[in-house]
């Protein structure tokens, strides 16, 4: 009886560890085989995971680095900008910052897209007001107080209106709020605070008008900024001189002479006193409760389903995904790197992000920008964890951080 119990025992683990070496290694239809997994948890709700996968196709490698995040009264999104709207900070040094507040940075990724100058692309909201807005404002990243994740494929607009002398009133488009002056759009109107700069520079003779808050109130989503006129500096017809200097509180109404007369004219109807209602609208209603908001660029999936139309170079890349439940995965993918990482296309992080439970999705900054890091167990600062493209972290416009308010020491 006791042979024939041995004889039965080692059957069954002969049998079990056949039935292990024939099942195929885990495996990502969109990136390739698994050859190695590591989940670490940083925090409430929050989870990193680093994975190694082999691409049969590309006979390389694929390295990839997650943090799944469930929203919760703990660690909550942040989105850092720096003094300016056209700062930049790498990613280590903006959580640095962050720690010296006394917060605890979980993960962090980098953000939105950003221009040669540091201004940004699309749009820019810390603190529930919108800093920075320009007419390229793509598909929007934002998060609510509790914590909670959305995106937003709306388009929101800002106009400027007023009322003439004929007792008309007068609407104009603005192109750019805290924006980079696009080579298209250099007869429109544009509108600046100090968030952009201390000084507005001008690229040739132009009109302006420097306007105060009526009530004290900053620029937000889908509501009317009453403002009224200062002062107004006619720097073509009168040629006087334009300074650029945004006083502080105030906002600067600014058109260059671009074979605009209309625009140009009905700026210097403008004069000390009179009000200006400037209008950000379009926008999705979880606006009302957002805190912190970035623009994307592509979006990725869409109900489930994998966005057609994307680009199709292979690069690092960083993209946020949305789940059913309202679980968030901040995703990098590293690439341009053989033996380590070679990167993936669009299609292949959506269907990969499809993979990982998401539902809906938006491309951030990637390339050189592709930046993933957290506050590991045991360690009390910041540290990046994936292999940026460039050899070193890239200072970027903006940053996406999961913070607590637990002491970072």
């Amino acid at each position: 009886m006791k042979n024939f119990r041995k004889r039965c025992a080692a059957l069954a683990l002969a049998a079990a560890l056949a039935f292990s070496l024939s099942q195929p290694a885990l495996a990502s239809y969109a990136l390739g085989t698994e050859l190695s997994a590591q989940a670490t948890p940083l925090g409430a709700g929050t989870t990193l995971t680093a994975q190694s996968l082999w691409s049969a196709s590309k006979s390389d490698l694929r390295t990839e680095h997650y943090v799944t995040y469930t929203p919760n009264a703990t660690v909550k999104p942040v989105i850092f900008s720096g003094t300016y709207v056209a700062s930049t900070n790498t990613v280590d040094s903006a959580a640095a910052q962050l720690e010296s507040q006394g917060l605890r940075v979980a993960a962090a990724i980098n953000g939105g897209f950003f221009n040669s100058d540091g201004t940004i692309v699309g749009m820019l909201m810390t603190d529930g007001v919108v800093r920075a807005l320009d007419v390229a404002n793509y598909t929007l990243l934002g998060f609510t107080g509790d914590g909670r994740v959305f995106i937003d494929e709306s388009k929101p607009t800002v106009s400027a209106a007023w009322t003439g002398y004929d007792g008309i009133q007068r609407v104009f488009p603005i192109a750019g709020f805290n924006a980079y002056r696009n080579n298209n759009y250099l007869d429109k109107l544009y509108l600046y605070n100090q968030d952009f700069s201390s000084k507005v520079t001008s690229g040739g003779p132009c009109v302006s008008a420097v306007l105060r808050p009526v009530n004290g109130e900053q620029m937000k989503m889908n509501r009317t900024l009453t403002l009224e006129v200062v002062s107004v500096t006619d720097a073509v017809q009168d040629q006087t001189v334009f300074n650029g200097i945004l006083p502080e509180g105030c906002y600067m109404l600014y058109a260059e002479d671009r074979g605009n007369p209309e625009l140009l004219a009905a700026l210097r109807e403008l004069v000390p006193g009179m009000q200006v209602s400037v209008v950000l609208g379009g926008a999705g209603e979880q606006w009302d409760e957002a805190v912190y908001g970035v623009s994307g660029l592509y979006t990725l999936l869409r109900d489930g389903q994998i966005v057609d139309g994307l680009p199709t170079t292979a690069n690092p890349y960083t993209a946020v995904g949305l789940k059913g439940d309202g679980s968030a995965v901040f995703y990098t993918i590293d690439g341009r790197q053989g033996g380590h990482s070679v990167g993936a296309t669009y299609a292949q992080v959506a269907q990969r992000l499809q993979e990982l439970g998401c539902v809906s999705a938006v491309a951030l900054d990637g390339g050189g920008s592709t930046t993933l890091g957290a506050t590991l167990p045991g360690s009390t600062s910041f540290t990046v964890v994936n292999k940026p493209s460039g050899g070193s972290q890239r200072s970027v416009s903006n940053a996406v951080f999961l913070v607590s308010n637990l002491s970072s020491t």
